[in-house]
């Protein structure tokens, strides 16, 4: 299991403490807190040097690698499943046809439809033709009574309300025809709901039907008598690490903050993540080297690699706190007061030149249980002491 980063450098003074308290072989006399004095055996003393460098606070954790957006894919109808042509792994592109739901209710509907337009269709033009002979009646009774002159005889009444009662018809054999219509477009829509497309371009992940198999609407009952998705499709173009992050460090893992990822299935690849959301309520036990209460926690990768595969392990480096060229000290050689008005002070005991023990005020700017970065009173090349 990968552990926390050490970087604590000790140094054990027997009868001689270092070259900086040279001569100083059986006491020393030690400043602690509240400014009192003692004698201690020097051969008691753990000193430790302050050292320039950059501070970094990190762990290890384990995660696993899938597509950030995954999508369960479900039928609209009931139905046998036919023309299942793709596979678990399979890519496939937004809009295709992944298979087809049979279910013949909708297919008779359409049927029915059509053959209910094309008769609405034959009223339409059997109406249209009754008008138009309605018309030329008008027309030649009106030519013969002009050319006798014999307009007693010419109904125009009775051929006028002939036009209009076939004009009528003709109105209604039309709105019948576009109703006929619009039920055909929705029979058609409905049946439409048989192909299985997918919504977005990625690779299926799951796949729980096969050709032949009878499914419902929404989420079917799958073997076992459980219930899910028939398929899972993944976007790899944007892929995360989810991992578990122990309750003593979750505190310092925010969103935005970046990890160094690698791959034991692909050697020489290296990645950056950063955290896009830390779960509010914990999911066992953590992965890193705590093994307290953890939460999950989710990177999104930099860039995308073709080679990565959703379910992969992946190994974190998660930078918990830094601080560049610092002034670096064990936590262990910090000790605080408390003043008069509750204000914390911190601060380290230098070993002079004499053998003594100056009390040195600092401030720290990062910390964890081994190291701490400060700056204050103390300098590069300072020797402090640990052990109180």
């Amino acid at each position: 299991m990968p552990k926390r980063r050490r970087m604590l450098i000790l140094a054990v003074a027997t009868t001689i403490v270092a070259a900086a308290v040279a001569g100083v072989v059986y006491l020393i006399t030690s400043a602690g807190p509240g400014g009192s004095t003692a004698e201690v055996p020097a051969q008691q003393m753990i000193t430790a040097m302050v050292y320039r460098g950059d501070f970094v606070d990190a762990i290890n954790a384990e995660g696993t690698v899938d597509p950030l957006i995954v999508m369960d894919v479900n039928g609209e109808v009931d139905g046998i499943v036919e023309n299942l042509v793709i596979g678990q792994g399979s890519f496939v592109t937004a809009g295709d046809t992944l298979f087809k739901i049979r279910n013949e209710a909708l297919e008779s509907a359409v049927v029915d439809a059509t053959a209910r337009l094309s008769e609405a269709e034959r009223t339409v033009n059997d109406t249209d033709l009754a008008y138009r002979q309605s018309q030329a009646d008008y027309q030649n009774a009106w030519n013969v009574a002009a050319m006798g002159n014999s307009w007693a005889t010419f109904d125009q009444t009775g051929l006028t309300n002939a036009i209009n009662a076939a004009a009528a018809r003709r109105s209604e054999a039309i709105a019948a025809r576009d109703a006929a219509n619009s039920a055909l477009v929705a029979a058609q829509a409905a049946l439409d709901r048989c192909n299985v497309r997918a919504p977005i371009s990625g690779i299926v992940m799951e796949l729980n039907v096969a050709n032949g198999v009878s499914v419902g609407a929404g989420t079917p009952d799958l073997a076992g008598g459980t219930t899910g998705p028939l398929l899972k499709i993944g976007d790899i173009t944007q892929m995360k690490v989810t991992t578990l992050v122990g309750e003593a460090y979750v505190p310092f893992v925010n969103p935005g903050q970046v990890a160094t990822v690698t791959f034991p299935a692909l050697p020489g690849i290296t990645q950056t993540a950063s955290v896009n959301a830390v779960s509010s309520t914990p999911s066992g036990v953590a992965a890193d080297a705590s093994g307290t209460a953890s939460y999950a926690v989710e990177f999104l990768l930099a860039g995308s690699d073709p080679n990565l595969k959703p379910g992969m392990s992946a190994l974190l480096n998660i930078v918990l706190q830094s601080a560049s060229d610092s002034l670096i000290v064990p936590s262990k050689a910090i000790w605080q007061e408390i003043d008069e008005v509750g204000v914390t002070h911190y601060f380290v005991n230098v070993v002079a030149g004499s053998g003594e023990l100056r009390k040195s005020e600092v401030s720290i700017v990062a910390q964890n249980n081994d190291e701490a970065a400060v700056w204050g009173e103390v300098s590069e090349g300072d020797i402090v002491r640990v052990n109180g």
